[in-house]
């Protein structure tokens, strides 16, 4: 009688498994949709044998299934596929040594963003990036985004209105969504911002002054435009400060790429940012200009978070950091927790520093490892030129740039598993295209 409770969630467990091998569509869209239920504030879980499941947990497990099927259809695993198999493994040790040491609910519910982050990568790496499919993943991607977009406006309407409607959230402030969210509008506007490159770039489409925007895959070229602008000025005014470093770096890197190109898009992107949030302000009434000026100014200049944090970091290094060989080179076991000091109270959660959390956790190989699949994918996607104007290999270096900033402060979900996936993928589609063809003898034809 204690096992009927699991079979429902067996159940759906296998028919995702199933989809998700057969139909890649199947995966992303999964991935996409658990960013959609934490945006809705829909809590998805429930309670088995005294563990919590989240639709995460469920999503997580099955693109693992899934990717593991998959492996085992193909000739051989890449580099990037062995060296995230090496990155799973590391984080089952630390699950199977926390069940022992701290029990198996507290193991498991510390490790379980690694496991379901673990999962999406795996998954990633198993798509076969046609062109047809890199269109639908940023078609996808974007509408994401929009629907983002469209929250945070409904959001800031209620705060400056004081109109209370649950069903779209309680807000207290500017910052409507938390930062996981608004780094996926962030990727949503570097994919918006790539596709019109490739659109505008010499030798790649039509320019604008031809007459009618060109079509894109993601959508028409004038949409993708003003989405980037108003998904720029969302994350400018949503006040979370590594979200503006991260902009930031997304403009430098499109100059960097693309200096003519770059020029113009930043120059109508900055209009766009003023236009849009100009627009708000009017929208939203009278005296509301003076309110967001305020908090941009209190967030921009308030570091007591920042410092807060760092000391934290600096206790929880003390306290818990490695003592031996072996904790240094494969951490500690999942489940002890973080506890530190913190002006002189007790603290026990996250981090908020995702490397720092690697190495306590995984040790330093998890911890090389992690950086490693990120720096190798992202230097050879930037040097390509490889992949389609919805999707280009640059733009998802930039994509696994911002990922990386965003875990000094915080730590990736499953969602940020997904377009690292992706770029191996892609780094392996273009050593194979690049490989060289097998010698023909003489007298002999190729097919």
């Amino acid at each position: 009688m204690a096992l009927l409770p699991v079979l429902p969630v067996l159940v759906v467990a296998l028919v995702l498994v199933e989809l998700v091998i057969r139909d890649s569509r199947w995966g992303v869209g999964l991935v996409l949709f658990i960013v959609a239920l934490r945006l809705l504030h829909v809590e998805a879980e429930v309670v088995l044998v005294g563990f919590r499941v989240s639709a995460s947990d469920v999503v997580g497990v099955a693109l693992i299934v899934a990717a593991i099927a998959r492996f085992l259809r193909q000739d051989a695993l890449s580099g990037g596929q062995w060296a995230l198999l090496v990155y799973g493994l590391l984080v089952l040790l630390g699950i199977v040594g926390g069940a022992g040491e701290f029990g198996a609910g507290a193991a498991v519910n510390e490790a379980r963003k690694y496991v379901s982050f673990t999962g999406a990568a795996l998954y990633g790496t198993t798509i076969q990036l046609t062109p047809a499919t890199r269109s639908w993943i940023a078609r996808a991607w974007v509408r994401l985004g929009v629907l983002i977009l469209v929250v945070v406006v409904l959001r800031w309407s209620l705060f400056f209105t004081g109109i209370g409607i649950t069903a779209l959230g309680v807000v207290d402030d500017m910052r409507v969504i938390p930062s996981f969210e608004t780094l996926v509008l962030l990727q949503a506007v570097v994919i918006a911002v790539w596709t019109l490159v490739a659109v505008r770039e010499p030798g790649t489409g039509a320019a604008w002054s031809s007459g009618s925007p060109p079509a894109v895959p993601a959508m028409p070229a004038h949409r993708l435009a003003w989405f980037a602008g108003a998904g720029a000025a969302a994350v400018l005014l949503l006040q979370h400060r590594t979200l503006w470093a991260e902009l930031a770096l997304v403009a430098v890197l499109l100059l960097v790429r693309v200096p003519s190109v770059g020029r113009r898009l930043l120059v109508w992107g900055t209009v766009g940012i003023v236009a849009a949030t100009g627009l708000s302000l009017l929208v939203l009434g009278e005296g509301t200009e003076t309110l967001v000026m305020d908090d941009l100014s209190d967030s921009a200049s308030n570091v007591d978070t920042f410092s807060w944090r760092v000391e934290g970091w600096f206790d929880l290094y003390e306290s818990q950091g490695p003592e031996d060989p072996q904790e240094w080179l494969l951490g500690r076991p999942f489940g002890g927790g973080f506890p530190r000091i913190v002006s002189g109270r007790l603290v026990d959660v996250s981090p908020h520093n995702f490397y720092l959390e690697l190495l306590l956790r995984v040790g330093v190989l998890g911890l090389a490892v992690f950086l490693g699949v990120h720096a190798v994918a992202i230097v050879r996607l930037w040097r390509s030129r490889g992949g389609t104007p919805a999707l280009r290999d640059d733009a998802l270096a930039v994509i696994l740039v911002i990922s990386l900033v965003q875990n000094a402060t915080s730590h990736p979900l499953v969602d940020q598993g997904l377009p690292l996936g992706l770029a191996l993928a892609a780094v392996a589609a273009g050593r194979r295209t690049s490989a060289p063809r097998p010698a023909v003898p003489a007298g002999t034809r190729s097919p």
